[in-house]
């Protein structure tokens, strides 16, 4: 009881049971409270949640208002205002900005910068000093050091980190020096109250300072002490736990992002503009003189000023400009720490030591700084660069490769680019990185089928940190990387985009360009077709396991063919009878006690796909192995560029038939005839493939219980029929009634209901809802419970009676009454004003059909509503009485169920 009382759960944590309590009352309890009690109570609440809301707009103000608008002011004080006075002066100032949300935006982008660079450099600075991630060439704070006393004495070693210097009396000399200054005090009978109350006071200072040295070896992992300090949690820093303490680590933090904006915004800034203006023409005419082309030298004017008048020009035009300083800034601060780390650790000549001001900055400290600021900006630039830069490569390069098949020019591609740069580019970035990730997941499942040890070179994240090797990896094998990879995909992206696509665009100009016309000028016109793209198809498509099983076949079947005809099958994919030859496990961890569990962990490091120690497999070594290496290579290209040709043109071509049943002549956004096409071709291998399955195991077909599977397949398609397409439409048709409509069109306008389009927004809200069910509710809510209960059937039994009774008639029943009883109202007054017609009345006194049938669809929504908020309404009082009847009278509560058999009785027991 004592357990359930500290951590407030109802229920058995090994069988689930749920407890029920039953709550126990004062004696003097009232059945009603007295109004002037429930006043008191609705008083003291009403002031206690003020005061929550206050606090909460107090730190919402604070932290989304003031620190972003300030950060904002301090980015336009360095960079864009130019009368620093004034802004200074309106730096903390709101009103005045003509741009207040930009601001704010603006402001949350820096602190967000601030916190992630600031994680990012703690982050660096454990993992160097504690996970290994340290070069050789870095020196940790806490590394030993020679001894400059020692330098005289060759024979005397150097001492060791962890213990005193000599010069240092050892513990014990201390010890007998301090008995002997307390044996010449005089006796303890002969102190004075002063004395006595002095030596209290220095026992007490002893004692602190031994609490202070036990709580820092604590700290330091020794054992003993006391925590040096708690954990401060989060709540307590932004404020959400009521207190006022989140305004001082706010002040904080506004410093922090103002230095932030100087140190790693204008420095960088500055250096980087200073690079690309003054010394990016010299660089040039360099290159230009050392290489000595004479076309070159010839059509280029090697002239100072012009060069960079012409490269400030561009500059200043260009949207990007911010961009390219900070990158080339950053290049440059990497650089400048290298030299001074450099500098520092060699001190060729003497020149740190013999100055007295400098000799203190080259301590290990202040070296292990500069070395961790240089790996911090190094890795910053790699991992932009590979991030950032190389993805907006890559997709532009597609996209300037694809111009012929989308029928664009670049002309056109330069005018949308100059309309919207960010767009543009993050375009090209998310094309860019589709494309390096589906290749790399291509690369890693052709290691995997392959012979073990034909791709050595090739990676995975399980074999490598590809973050450790940005810090680890000089910059020189970075850069050869970097070159390797750039050209590797060139080379791809010009055999599978450029190559095929100007081969059709010139031999089958009836097929390209595609077509990019939209089917109607409304954008609704095409929900239909959009909605089956992305939620259907798309999903399908590109499903893990699926496609994951047919490119390993795809890949074993080409292997297999191409290695027969080139003799080169035992290269790539082995041989049966030659046997694997087990690496030497370098990293193997197990202790020389650890026996079967050693074994065993080294069978499973074995067993892995991705692991570094998996067995490499021999082969047999062909003659002229060289020359059929390179027929292979040649080969591969030449099927990848078969097979990206044929993705653009037979897919487009089966879609262009499929989707002209639906549509007719009228002609089809070729993306949609895309993806149709590619999910028609999926469906139809997927359903041959499962067909050759059957006729390969020879199913006898006298065996099977035809009744038993023609029942299955009836209630199947009855199922479907109710949840798949009468439910779908039917909440369609009540959203389009009740919100699209109202919003549309005025209450004497009739609107004309699209069976497709209410399908698409009902399959949509079903598809919401039933996300919402399976994550958001609890686990005794009854919807869950008959999806899990329609699940745990299956086909084979299937329960019609079940879904029609949980999902069917609940859902059907309110909304067929919702739709049919405004119309009924409608029509009936349509007939009663025909009957009694009189021609002397106007007609404009009465009201159409569609106005009745709006208005009472109108009035049935906010009835429905009204009766909800006063439901919401009585239930909120009456937990407000309950809760203050609480507070003054509860005493306990009594558990009723502690035992689930239900025939059990258990005294009970009150907490």
């Amino acid at each position: 009881m004592q357990w359930l009382h500290h951590s407030q759960r109802h229920y058995c944590e090994l069988c689930q049971h749920r407890f029920t309590f039953r709550p126990i009352y004062a004696p003097d309890t009232p059945s009603r409270l007295p109004p002037y009690v429930l006043l008191r109570g609705v008083k003291q609440r009403t002031f206690k949640y003020a005061k929550k809301i206050v606090h909460g707009l107090l730190v919402l103000a604070v932290w989304l208002v003031f620190l972003p608008n300030y950060c904002a002011r301090v980015e336009s004080l360095l960079f864009r205002e130019e009368g620093y006075a004034s802004a200074v002066l309106r730096l903390l100032w709101i009103g005045n900005s003509p741009r207040p949300a930009s601001d704010i935006g603006e402001g949350i982008i820096i602190m967000g910068l601030t916190m992630a660079i600031l994680f990012s450099f703690v982050f660096l600075r454990d993992e160097i000093m504690h996970n290994g991630w340290n070069p050789g060439w870095i020196v940790l704070p806490d590394a030993p050091q020679p001894n400059p006393a020692n330098n005289n004495n060759p024979l005397q070693p150097d001492a060791p980190p962890n213990e005193m210097p000599n010069d240092m009396p050892p513990l014990e000399d201390a010890l007998l020096a301090n008995a002997a200054v307390q044996a010449d005090l005089p006796p303890p009978a002969q102190l004075d109250l002063d004395n006595a109350a002095a030596v209290d006071d220095e026992d007490e200072d002893a004692q602190a300072v031994g609490e202070a040295a036990g709580a820092n070896g604590d700290a330091n992992g020794d054992a003993g002490g006391v925590p040096f300090a708690d954990d401060i949690a989060l709540a307590h820093i932004v404020g959400l736990d009521g207190s006022y303490a989140f305004l001082e680590y706010a002040f904080w933090f506004s410093v922090l992002c103002g230095g932030f904006v100087t140190v790693f915004y204008l420095l960088p800034y500055t250096s980087g503009r200073l690079v690309v203006h003054d010394l990016g023409p010299i660089m040039v005419m360099l290159g230009v003189k050392v290489l000595n082309v004479a076309p070159i030298s010839a059509n280029i004017s090697l002239n100072y000023s012009n060069m960079h008048q012409n490269l400030t020009n561009v500059l200043t035009n260009s949207p990007y400009r911010t961009a390219i300083y900070l990158y080339f800034g950053y290049c440059t601060f990497a650089i400048c720490f290298s030299y001074t780390y450099d500098i520092l650790g060699k001190d060729l000549f003497g020149f740190i030591r013999s100055i007295p001001y400098v000799r203190r900055f080259n301590t290990p400290a202040v070296k292990f700084g500069i070395g961790l600021f240089y790996l911090a900006t190094k890795t910053g630039v790699l991992f932009f660069t590979e991030a950032v830069l190389f993805p907006t490569l890559f997709g532009g390069l597609a996209d300037l490769s694809s111009m012929d098949i989308f029928n664009t020019t670049l002309a056109d591609r330069l005018r949308i680019f100059n309309s919207a740069p960010g767009t543009f580019i993050f375009v090209h970035w998310i094309v860019g990185v589709l494309f390096i990730s589906y290749f790399v997941w291509f690369v890693l499942l052709t290691k995997e089928t392959l012979r073990p040890g034909l791709l050595w070179f090739v990676r995975s994240y399980q074999e490598s940190n590809p973050f450790k090797e940005l810090v680890m990896w000089p910059c020189g094998k970075s850069i050869r990387n970097l070159a390797f990879v750039l050209g590797l995909f060139l080379i791809i992206i010009g055999v599978t985009i450029y190559l095929p696509i100007r081969f059709l665009c010139r031999n089958f100009s009836g097929i390209f360009p595609y077509n990019l016309t939209q089917l109607e000028e409304s954008p609704i016109g095409e929900l239909t077709i959009q909605f089956a793209v992305l939620h259907y198809i798309g999903p399908s498509l590109f499903q893990q396991s699926t496609l994951r099983t047919f490119m390993k076949w795809l890949i074993t079947t080409w292997s297999d063919t191409v290695g027969r005809l080139l003799g080169l099958r035992s290269y790539l994919l082995g041989d049966p009878a030659v046997p694997l030859i087990i690496p030497p496990n370098n990293n193997n961890n197990n202790a020389p006690n650890d026996g079967d569990l050693g074994v065993a962990h080294d069978q499973l490091d074995m067993m892995l796909v991705n692991s570094p120690n998996r067995p490499v497999q021999s082969y047999q070594r062909p003659p002229c192995f060289a020359a059929r290496v390179v027929t292979l290579l040649l080969l591969l290209a030449l099927t990848g560029c078969l097979i990206s040709g044929a993705l653009l043109t037979v897919p487009v071509l089966l879609g262009r038939l499929v989707l002209g049943f639906w549509f007719g002549a009228r002609p089809v956004h070729d993306i949609y005839t895309l993806f149709t096409g590619l999910f028609t071709v999926a469906v139809v291998t997927k359903g041959a493939r499962s067909i050759t399955r059957q006729l390969r195991t020879r199913v006898q077909l006298r065996n099977v219980r035809w009744s038993l599977w023609v029942l299955v397949v009836a209630r199947t398609a009855v199922a479907s029929a109710m949840v798949l397409i009468w439910l779908p439409f039917l909440i369609g048709l009540t959203f389009e009634v009740t919100i699209l409509k109202p919003v549309a069109l005025l209450f004497d306008q009739s609107s004309i209901f699209q069976i497709y389009r209410c399908y698409v927004f009902g399959a949509l809200i079903v598809k919401i809802l039933l996300t919402i069910c399976l994550v958001a509710v609890g686990e005794n809510n009854p919807w869950k419970m008959a999806l899990d209960q329609v699940y745990a059937n299956g086909f084979r039994n299937m329960n019609l009676k079940l879904i029609f009774t949980a999902f069917v008639w609940p859902v059907s029943t309110p909304l067929l009454l919702y739709l049919s009883l405004p119309f009924f109202m409608a029509r009936t007054y349509n007939m009663l004003a025909l009957w009694n017609e009189n021609p002397d009345v106007n007609d404009d006194k009465f009201f159409t059909a569609h106005t009745i049938e709006g208005v009472a669809h109108l009035m049935f929504v906010c009835s429905v509503a009204a009766i909800l908020g006063l439901l919401a309404s009585f239930g909120f009082c009456k937990q407000l009485h309950d809760q203050i009847r609480d507070e003054l009278f509860l005493v306990g509560k009594r558990l009723v169920n502690y035992d689930n058999r239900a025939t059990l009785v258990v005294p009970s027991t009150a907490v």
